[in-house]
């Protein structure tokens, strides 16, 4: 994680997405804990297809 975020800090990037399940608390643990905070400004949508 240490690499990625030396890489945008590095380039025009103004910041990193990340996306996890809501009940994967290990992961949010571990963005929480390196200063990643929960997106307030958008919404994320999914659309299943119907595999029948």
């Amino acid at each position: 994680m240490e690499k990625v975020r030396n890489f945008a800090g590095n380039s025009a990037y103004n910041g990193i997405p990340l996306c996890t399940s809501i009940d994967n608390f290990k992961a949010r643990a571990l963005y929480e804990k390196s200063g990643y905070k929960i997106d307030d400004q958008f919404v994320y949508y999914f659309l299943e297809q119907d595999k029948t």
